[in-house]
């Protein structure tokens, strides 16, 4: 059981750890193309 526990506990801090990154990276994203946006139209 407790085998199991921690497998699962370790899957969802891994989980956890890829949501913030693919977040934290739109995020990179966005304020990237808004860059973009600003150097082509200036």
């Amino acid at each position: 059981d407790t085998e199991i526990d921690k497998e699962i506990e370790r899957e969802l801090e891994v989980n956890a750890y890829n949501t913030n990154y693919l977040e934290q990276q739109l995020i990179d994203d966005k304020e990237l193309d808004k860059y973009i946006f600003i150097f082509i139209f200036s």
